[in-house]
C-alpha cells in the first residue's frame, strides 16, 4: 500500500531563526502522504527539502468519493477527510508527520469566473490534533474549460482548445499557462506553508 521514495532529502545548515521563535532541528522523519500522484510526490519533496527536514516520504492512495470539489468549504472538507483516513491506514509505519493535497473550483465574488486553488493540511505528532492548513497557488480556469466543467463534473475531463491535459504530469495549469506555472510548485507552496506551524513552537488557535 505504501511506497517509500528512494531519495533522502539531505539536511543542511539552518540559518539563524529569527527572535523569539524556536525552530526544529533538522533530523529525518517519517512523512505520509494521501496521495500517490508525481506531482504532489514532488512537490512534498521539495518542500521537505525547503524545510530542511531529512525525509522519507511514504504514499498512499486514498480515495474519498469527490472528484471535483466546487468552493472553498467542500475543497477543505475533502482534504481533512483525506488527511482523517490517511492518519487511520498508516498507523502501522508510524509517520511524523501527515500530509494531503487537494485542488479545486473556487467561484471569485468580486469578479466573475473562477480559479483552481490548491491546499493542504497537515498534523504532526509533536502537535497532536492540530490541524494546520496551507495554500499554494490559483489560477483564473478559462471560460471553456467551466463550460466543459459543468457537463463533465472534472477538470480531468476537459481540455484547453481541444488539446486534453495530462494531470500525471503538469496537470491544467500547465497547459493552460503553456509551461510557464507548474503544478508541482502550487503543490510544494501549500505544503510548506501547511508545515511551518509544525516545525516550531510558536502557538496558533
Amino acid at each position: 500500500m505504501t511506497i517509500a521514495l528512494d531519495r533522502t532529502v539531505k539536511s543542511m545548515t539552518r540559518p539563524a531563526p529569527l527572535s523569539n521563535r524556536s525552530y526544529s532541528k533538522s533530523r529525518e522523519v517519517k512523512l505520509a502522504l494521501a496521495s500517490k500522484s508525481p506531482v504532489k510526490e514532488q512537490g512534498t519533496f521539495e518542500a521537505l527539502q525547503d524545510a530542511r527536514l531529512e525525509a522519507r516520504i511514504l504514499c498512499y492512495d486514498v480515495q474519498v468519493g469527490v472528484s471535483q470539489p466546487i468552493g472553498m468549504a467542500q475543497l477543505e472538507e475533502v482534504c481533512y477527510t483525506r488527511l482523517v483516513q490517511l492518519k487511520e491506514i498508516s498507523g502501522k509505519q508510524n509517520p511524523d508527520y501527515w500530509v494531503a493535497v487537494e485542488s479545486g473550483k473556487v467561484n471569485l465574488s468580486s469578479l466573475h469566473g473562477a480559479m483552481d486553488v490548491t491546499i493542504a493540511m497537515a498534523i504532526s505528532k509533536k502537535k497532536g490534533d492540530f490541524i494546520s492548513i496551507g495554500h499554494g497557488g490559483g489560477f483564473l480556469i478559462p471560460n471553456s474549460v467551466l463550460v466543459q466543467l459543468e457537463e463533465k463534473g472534472e477538470l480531468g475531463l476537459c481540455d484547453v482548445e481541444g488539446v486534453p491535459f495530462d494531470k500525471k504530469k503538469g496537470g491544467m495549469v500547465d497547459l493552460i499557462s503553456l509551461g510557464s506555472l507548474k503544478r508541482v510548485e502550487f503543490v510544494k507552496m501549500a505544503v510548506r506553508a501547511a508545515l511551518v506551524p509544525l516545525l516550531t513552537d510558536v502557538e496558533y488557535p
